[in-house]
């Protein structure tokens, strides 16, 4: 069925309001005095040879002597639209217009201003006027422009049929006088392709359901260009949608002919497919394709898939088979045989042909376990595995190991690790150089942790192998598989250089990249490993891995793209988006992807875990989700867990599901046999551990945690985590042996930096602070680096301090001086250790000194702001009060003494002491020469800090007094006036405080605050919207970076329904640091991405904005509002029901559906 359309996508074009007549020029509109004439023809000549900045001296000259003359302000117009200069272009042409409005090229230049200017009712009526213009006639470019204008808007604005008869009649003037047009930018691959005109006209008729009109056109846009990717596709589509099926077919055999084709024609296929549901349809296109020069992977793999879907399975394996005589090198048809075989339930037929796969190419070696997984879940027993090992013995010798190596592959995959060990062993036997049986074995030795066994394997393997790529291939690997990821980038190096196009080795030293944060490098190996095969869902995957962390979502869509259009059917193509669709917070998309995926693969493991993870509610960190929820997600992690026992993502969403429902024994016990068969894994052993501990199971949690720190050659992070756990469990010994021991490793490959800090960590939480300095003390005579040393100094002062040792924190920062004479960083050291240690007596005279000592202005200012926090943190007020007023008599001239004291005395609710200073300054200011330089900012701070204070202490009244009285004083004066502003607003008295930002405005149009205060109400009452846009932009301009500004722009955007303009603004706003953040910013970001369809990052944002006003930092209407309404608007999503986001400017209407 076609989707509803509305009203307008039904109207034609002589069905557009309103009606609009033919324009009509004044009489002698175009005459020129003589005076101007030679100047004028001079400028057009200029603009028609392009050269529109040299055209407008003599033009401006010529309007000087004719400022009315149309035919000058049409010149200048058309010069500044060569110019891109919107605003000017459209001021000329509007005049000129006035008088002479029968002009193409005036319309449609006009209509391109109104689209800069956002307003498509006026563009699509200056489009359609040009069109009418006696000079509208098809040898005329600026006919074509328009018409390619006017079809574009209306079907951007939803005008479906019209902008389809629109497409029809640019297609007629591209074939009929194309080439008088390709000198124009905007038209010249349209003169060339003409068939994109009929294109455009196909799809459009699609959508409004007009099928055989449809076929009609794409069919010519297809036999006028048989290369275009879209052509074809859409002219199949249209066919079938028709019900044409054999004229359908008869295109889709012609495309097997094009290769540029591939891109789109297993598509086409798969769309005449599902209509016809004839398996003689997908063999009928098989046999074609088998029997071409050169096949296509993804249409043999989608064809025979189609074909076992409608039962021809056995037919379709019986033509591959007889391709693969012919063509034994064709390893995607091989695999797609494996594949059909067991679709058949023939197992040992689909295992024969994965032998035969992997004895041509070890490459393969992926993609030959990625199937026998999906065999090993159909549940072999050991006795079927064997006997794959007898039927080995029959084999020609070529074939042996390859088959002995598959059955040991299934041995692993179906948890039967000694069975595995034994067959691959024999393939070795049976030959000492089939490299896939080596990486099969490093593989079950790794999963059992028997590194030993590995290291073994290696010697083996260097005896057998030489200097060959796959030595160093599989020891990069084993590396890799230890965590030590520099050495396996060498290791990997090394293999590359040997074999540069190597699929796996590509992959896994992108991987090391980008384990070690060398994105750049990473990134080139996988395009690499892309460019080598484009199939790799592998590449693909690691791709999009590396996308999501440097946050370049549309690079991620840009390749999965590519990947589904050699084989758009592909599941694991389709799962990549369908993820891609849930981390960029499409959660439609993202449903609608799993809706159609659990349709036609209702058990692949991969589908159901992209179910599971789209289905996760996102609520802030530890929230409970509902129980009933809870448990139906994890019957779904249960059910996953059902087909695919090992699976550890699986795994690990079952428990972090049970540990939030507070069932942490149960999760523990769900991880348990994931840690057993991956013990080096620092992820699933952090959830275990921590589930044990949570469970209250202590002896079992230490007895894990020992085992896997007596591991070898453990990476730093599963390190990390063993020495977390035991500082958790306040195991502080053991902590302490385990870190000494990590020190002393020589093996170890992570940074020493990174080993000292841990170390350090541990001796700090043990309050074993001798030792912590011990270590320091080693780490600073080793260290090598100079900008490190003050780092470690620091730290050690720190140490003393948290010990209570003060006086060996003074006497090491008087050697430290000596040692760094000239240097602050020691004084600043010392002070902010002790601050920090709440010792604030003993900071007292060590500031004296400080400041006796004198010097920088800037140090000395920080040192006296210190000993105003130590004496209210003493609560010793008086001798504040008194150090306080004999900074003020030093600095008379600075309001800074008097701020830093005021700010400790409000902090401590001290506000007769803070109005006392507060109050003093201002006379001061009062009494002062008001010529003097800089007085009436000096005048407006001293006022603005006694009604901070005012409020502060909930003294409105009072505030409101002080203000109003500065106003009275200086009723004209825009500084006194944003005084009152900002006691109105902080009384929540909303019509005052707006009238008197509108009047400061006035006086101060400049001002950044103002411009930004102003034009966010505006935005939120929905009104004076384009000037609040405006004036925002303006505050930004002078403020960048301020967040509350750049919220103010996102929201005047969202209030005009620029949604997608909205959303990019908030995407930087909402990565803020939380102190700087407001809970309306992060309720306006949330009503901006639901009204995008981005219901998971709402929901995500209003949660946050939802614990942000929870926690009582942020007073006011606002925040009062957030905590009111938000949480009914997270409520109602979840429900289906529309939330209550807010509404658009004033006379605007609705978007439909919301």
């Amino acid at each position: 069925m076609w989707p509803a359309l509305s009203a307008k996508a039904r109207l034609s074009l002589s069905q557009l309001s309103p009606p609009l007549a033919r324009p009509v020029n004044a009489a002698d509109w175009d005459k020129l005095p003589d005076e101007v004439a030679p100047a004028v023809r001079q400028g057009e000549q200029l603009i028609e040879k392009g050269q529109h900045a040299r055209a407008l001296a003599p033009l401006e000259e010529a309007r000087k002597l004719a400022p009315q003359s149309p035919r000058i302000l049409r010149a200048l117009g058309r010069a500044y639209a060569g110019l891109r200069n919107a605003e000017k272009a459209k001021q000329f042409l509007e005049q000129s217009a006035a008088a002479a409005p029968d002009s193409v090229c005036v319309q449609h230049l006009l209509g391109q201003c109104a689209v800069h200017d956002n307003d498509a009712d006026q563009a699509l009526r200056h489009f359609r006027t040009a069109l009418l213009c006696s000079d509208a006639v098809g040898e005329n470019p600026d006919t074509a422009q328009a018409v390619f204008l006017l079809a574009g808007l209306l079907k951007q604005q939803g005008y479906l049929k019209a902008a389809a008869e629109a497409f029809a009649n640019l297609g007629d003037l591209l074939y009929a006088h194309g080439r008088a047009y390709a000198q124009r930018p905007l038209l010249a691959v349209l003169a060339t392709h003409p068939e994109r005109a009929l294109l455009a006209e196909g799809k459009l008729l699609l959508e409004l359901g007009e099928t055989a009109r449809a076929a009609v056109v794409l069919e010519r846009a297809y036999r006028r260009n048989k290369t275009d990717d879209d052509a074809g596709l859409l002219a199949v589509q249209a066919l079938v949608a028709k019900g044409d099926f054999d004229r359908a077919e008869s295109i889709l055999m012609e495309m097997l002919q094009e290769r540029q084709l591939r891109p789109v024609i297993v598509r086409a296929a798969l769309a005449l497919c599902d209509a016809r549901n004839d398996p003689a349809v997908p063999l009928r296109l098989l046999r074609a394709q088998l029997a071409g020069e050169e096949t296509s992977w993804a249409f043999v793999a989608a064809m025979a898939e189609a074909a076992a879907q409608r039962g021809a399975g056995e037919q379709a394996a019986k033509m591959l088979s007889r391709h693969l005589v012919g063509s034994p090198a064709d390893r995607a048809a091989a695999a797609q045989l494996a594949r059909l075989y067991a679709r058949m339930g023939d197992v040992a037929a689909a295992v024969k042909g994965l032998a035969g796969l992997l004895a041509d190419e070890e490459a393969e070696f992926a993609r030959v376990k990625d199937e026998l997984a999906r065999l090993a879940r159909t549940g072999l027993k050991a006795e079927f595995i064997e006997g794959l090992a007898a039927e080995a013995e029959k084999a020609d010798a070529e074939l042996r190991p390859a088959i002995l190596c598959v059955a040991g592959m299934l041995a692993a995959q179906s948890d039967q690790p000694a069975l595995a060990v034994k067959l691959l062993r024999e393939a070795l036997k049976a030959d000492a150089k089939f490299w896939p049986a080596y990486e099969a074995l490093e593989e079950v030795h790794v999963a059992a942790g028997d590194f030993d066994a590995v290291d073994a394997l290696i010697r083996e393997l260097v005896a057998a192998a030489g200097e060959s790529y796959f030595r160093f291939y599989l020891v990069g690997k084993s590396q890799l598989d230890r965590g030590q990821v520099a050495a396996a980038a060498e290791s990997l190096e090394q293999a590359r250089t040997r074999k540069a196009r190597h699929l796996p080795t590509l992959l896994l030293l992108g991987r090391a990249h980008l384990l070690r944060g060398n994105f750049r490098e990473a990134e080139r190996l996988l395009l690499a490993a892309f460019a080598v095969d484009r199939r790799s869902a592998a590449a693909v995957r690691q791709l999009q891995d590396l996308y999501a962390v440097t946050h370049r979502p549309a690079q991620a869509r840009m390749f999965i793209e590519r990947f589904l259009r050699d084989d758009p059917k592909s599941i694991p193509g389709r799962i990549m988006l369908g993820r891609h669709y849930h981390l960029t917070y499409q959660a439609d998309l993202a449903w609608k992807t799993v809706r159609e995926l659990l349709a036609e693969a209702p058990d692949d493991v991969e589908v159901r875990l992209l179910e599971l993870e789209v289905e996760m509610p996102a609520l802030p960190a530890g929230a409970p989700i509902p129980a009933d929820q809870a448990e139906a997600l994890m019957k779904k992690a249960r059910h996953v867990l059902s087909l695919d026992g090992r699976n550890e993502r699986a795994g690990m969403l079952y428990a972090a599901l049970l540990a939030n429902q507070g069932r942490h024994a149960e999760a523990a016990k769900a991880l348990e046999p994931f840690h057993s068969r991956h013990p080096r894994d620092d992820r699933i052993a952090e959830a275990y551990f921590k589930a044990l501990l949570k469970a209250q199971m202590r002896q079992q949690a230490l007895r894990r945690i020992q085992e896997v720190a007596d591991m070898k050659s453990l990476p730093a992070a599963m390190r990390q985590v063993v020495l977390d756990c035991l500082l958790e469990m306040k195991e502080f010994d053991k902590a302490e042996a385990y870190a000494q021991k990590w020190l002393d490793d020589p093996t170890d490959e992570s940074r020493p930096e990174v080993r000292w800090s841990r170390t350090l960590e541990v001796y700090k939480q043990a309050k074993h602070y001798d030792k912590a300095l011990a270590l320091l003390d080693k780490w600073i005579a080793a260290s090598s680096r100079a900008e490190l040393l003050p780092l470690l100094r620091r730290e050690k002062v720190r140490l003393f301090a948290q010990a209570k040792r003060y006086d060996d924190a003074i006497d090491y920062v008087k050697k430290w001086r000596l040692q760094d004479a000239g240097s602050e960083a020691p004084k600043i050291a010392l002070i902010s250790a002790l601050r920090e240690a709440k010792a604030y007596e003993r900071a007292l005279p060590v500031l004296d000194e400080f400041i006796g000592e004198g010097g920088d202005d800037n140090l000395l200012e920080v040192f006296r702001g210190a000993k105003l926090e130590c004496y209210a943190e003493l609560g010793r007020f008086d001798e504040l009060m008194r150090f306080a007023k004999a900074w003020i008599a030093q600095e008379p001239d600075s309001a800074r003494p008097g701020r830093a004291a005021v700010a400790e005395l409000v902090t401590h609710k001290q506000y007769e002491k803070a109005l006392e200073i507060a109050t003093q300054a201002l006379e001061r200011v009062e009494r002062s020469d008001p010529s003097a330089k800089g007085w009436a900012e000096d005048l407006e701070q001293a006022r603005a800090l006694v009604v901070q204070i005012l409020l502060a202490a909930e003294r409105k009244k009072e505030a409101l007094e002080r203000a109003e009285a500065a106003v009275k004083a200086a009723p004209k004066d825009a500084a006194a006036l944003r005084l009152l502003a900002g006691v109105l607003a902080a009384m929540e008295k909303e019509a005052e405080y707006v009238a008197m930002l509108e009047k400061i405005y006035q006086l101060d149009p400049g001002n950044d605050s103002v411009n930004n205060d102003l034009g966010y109400s505006w935005a939120d009452r929905g009104i004076n919207l384009e000037q609040a846009e405006s004036m925002i932009r303006k505050a930004l301009a002078q403020r960048p970076d301020e967040i509350a500004f750049r919220d103010s722009l996102g929201w005047v955007l969202y209030k005009q329904g620029k949604f997608r303009e909205a959303g990019t603004v908030f995407q930087g706003v909402t990565d803020a640091e939380e102190q700087e953040l407001h809970p309306i910013i992060l309720d306006h970001a949330g009503d901006t991405y639901w009204r995008l369809g981005m219901k998971e990052m709402a929901f995500r944002l209003w949660a946050r904005a939802v614990a942000l006003a929870e926690k009582g930092e942020h007073k006011g209407r606002e925040a009062r509002n957030v905590l009111k309404n938000t949480p009914r608007k997270i409520a109602d999503g979840k429900k289906g029901k529309p939330p209550n986001v807010a509404p658009l400017g004033k006379g605007l209407s609705e978007p439909p559906g919301l």
